[in-house]
């Protein structure tokens, strides 16, 4: 069978600099400064923040309605969805949490007592549940709460460690493994369900916080933060590439302290922070483009519900909203040149067979295709001349990306197959 080639436009991203993108502000029916979202689909979301707010949507964002009393909770710092009807929030010494979607929610106290906020939630099972935290006015060491629970929240157990860095995010593995990042620039480990935790990278002397983790799989993941005290500068970032045992700092070309963190896969995914920054890379960190944000406000937590669609929450009742990944994934880190000037493609319809040419000599060239997740397809290695050919009868239908680097240039393309 035939397959067809279609051209689309084709394009170059320049890193760090401005791409095109869509972020569009959603309209929250609040001011407050909105601390998390979680998304069960593209659908379902609730957030919520400070003064009691609690917004749900269930209609993919095109309203927001309140959900529960601001008069009975304050300061929410988290919030997580288990399910449709089993959301949980956290604050000061205690969880909110509702069984019926958000139609009514009620206290839970750990025990024994805890005087910390209650920052992140992850669910290992369906019946065993992880929350972390810490002292919010000290932390570097302060002390930090875990609490676990083995009967779907029924009831939490709680172990309150003092001197300790607080912990501001978790993300759990599988069943038993779960990695918590918080103050000194600390992240732990938990092997045994959260029971006991080894930092596995801390410093003694820094002032900066992770305020966020994200594992797109279970061996690659990404920690965030920056400064607490001045976040328009001193922006962090390290990534693991075995399961959260060692990590390496990531090079960023910005400064702004990053609150939240969402990978699609292990190389593809964005951070966001102070000032409404929005960062997205297609290549594990290695280099950054800039998607513009329409606000200039905080933006604390990012969830991808897929490779396209995601929301954002920030200060000022501030929820975004894209559709098509902020505008797209950068594929390399090219030259502000004019594509057109550069390649011509051969075959439309195409039989099987994508056929480059370029307007310049190739030495000892790379060609990769991308699909739309950023993911890898295919490579070709040394090329030279100016004439590429590739089979591309194994590629499903859908819209893929190339790029052609040598030591000159680097520069990408778009495709479609049908």
């Amino acid at each position: 069978m035939k397959t067809k080639l279609l051209i689309a436009s084709f394009f170059l991203l320049i890193f760090c600099q401005n791409t095109y993108s869509q972020w569009v502000q959603l309209t929250s029916g609040t001011a407050a400064n909105l601390t998390g979202i979680s998304c069960l689909n593209a659908d379902t979301c609730f957030t919520s923040g400070s003064s009691g707010n609690i917004r749900k949507t269930f209609n993919a964002g095109a309203a927001w309605s309140v959900s529960g009393s601001g008069s009975t909770f304050a300061n929410l710092a988290s919030i997580r969805m288990f399910d449709k009807n089993s959301i949980w929030i956290g604050l000061s010494q205690k969880f909110h949490h509702t069984s019926n979607g958000g139609t009514a929610w009620a206290a839970v106290v750990p025990s024994p007592a805890t005087s910390h906020t209650v920052y992140d939630f992850a669910f290992l099972t369906a019946t065993t549940y992880l929350a972390v935290g810490g002292n919010p006015a000290s932390t570097t060491s302060g002390g930090y709460l875990v609490a676990t629970s083995t009967n779907a929240g029924s009831t939490w157990a709680s172990v309150n460690v003092s001197g300790q860095p607080a912990m501001f995010g978790v993300q759990c593995l599988n069943g038993t493994d779960c990695i918590a990042v918080g103050g000194a620039l600390t992240i732990f480990k938990s092997t045994d369900g959260g029971a006991a935790w080894v930092k596995k990278d801390s410093s003694t002397t820094a002032t900066e916080v992770f305020y966020d983790v994200h594992f797109p799989t279970p061996v690659v993941g990404y920690a965030v933060g920056g400064s607490p005290t001045t976040p328009a500068t001193g922006a962090v970032m390290k990534r693991t590439l075995d399961g959260g045992n060692t990590w390496s700092p990531v090079t960023l070309p910005f400064v702004n302290t990053l609150y939240g963190v969402h990978f699609v896969n292990a190389d593809s995914g964005f951070v966001v922070g102070n000032g409404g920054i929005i960062r997205i890379t297609s290549d594990g960190g290695s280099s950054w483009a800039t998607q513009t944000s329409p606000v200039a406000t905080d933006l604390n937590k990012i969830q991808m519900l897929d490779a396209t669609t995601g929301y954002i929450a920030g200060a000022s009742g501030v929820i975004l909203k894209t559709t098509n990944a902020g505008g797209g994934y950068p594929v390399g880190i090219n030259e502000p040149v004019s594509v057109q000037s550069l390649f011509t493609i051969n075959g439309n319809p195409s039989h099987d067979e994508l056929k480059i040419e370029t307007k310049f000599q190739m030495q000892n060239a790379a060609l990769t295709v991308f699909n739309a997740l950023g993911q890898e397809q295919m490579i070709r290695k040394n090329i030279s001349g100016n004439s590429i050919s590739v089979t591309i009868s194994g590629l499903l239908n859908g819209i893929y990306f190339f790029r052609v680097k040598d030591q000159n240039r680097n520069v990408s393309g778009k495709f479609i197959v049908e």
